[in-house]
């Protein structure tokens, strides 16, 4: 009697891992990606020109940048960036302290004079170029066996 509720648990389960795959949308894509993929993205209800955003050097992608798993966007042309609060919460509290604590009280520079620096070791990472390079990654791994392609890429991600 204890098989059935398991069997009924597994036939269950299985059957709900079928119905979602089924239903699965990518959904995220790469910048170049967008051009090939245009008549979905439209049909999903995109209104801009795929073209003005998938080119990464030019604008507005160009704006993009990296915080070293964050993302931000510069908003002037001297390098001021806005981002979400998480992303730079070690620069708030390395600014705070005891009398002015900025994670309680905030801050708001009224000028460029008042900005406040990043914390140290902080970084700011702009794509200057992008580089298919996937003719050369994959290139002699198609004869080999899954163990092999995989240490093959793996090495090849280390270069």
């Amino acid at each position: 009697m204890r098989l059935k509720p398991l069997v009924a648990t597994l036939v269950a389960t299985f059957s709900l891992s079928l119905s979602s795959s089924a239903l699965a949308d990518e959904g995220m894509w790469q910048p170049h990606q967008l051009p090939e993929l245009e008549s979905i993205l439209k049909a999903k209800g995109l209104e801009i020109d795929v073209e003005s955003i998938s080119k990464l050097t030019e604008f507005p992608m160009n704006a993009v940048i990296s915080l070293g798993g964050c993302t931000a966007s510069f908003v002037s042309p001297k390098g001021l960036v806005v981002t979400n609060h998480h992303c730079v919460y070690g620069s708030v509290q390395y600014n705070s302290t005891p009398e002015n604590n900025i994670l309680e009280n905030g801050f708001l520079a009224k000028s460029p004079t008042e900005d406040l620096p990043a914390a140290p070791g902080s970084r700011v990472y702009v794509t200057k170029t992008v580089t298919n390079v996937t003719d050369e990654v994959i290139k002699g791994t198609n004869e080999l066996t899954a163990k092999a392609r995989y240490d093959a890429l793996e090495k090849m991600k280390k270069r």
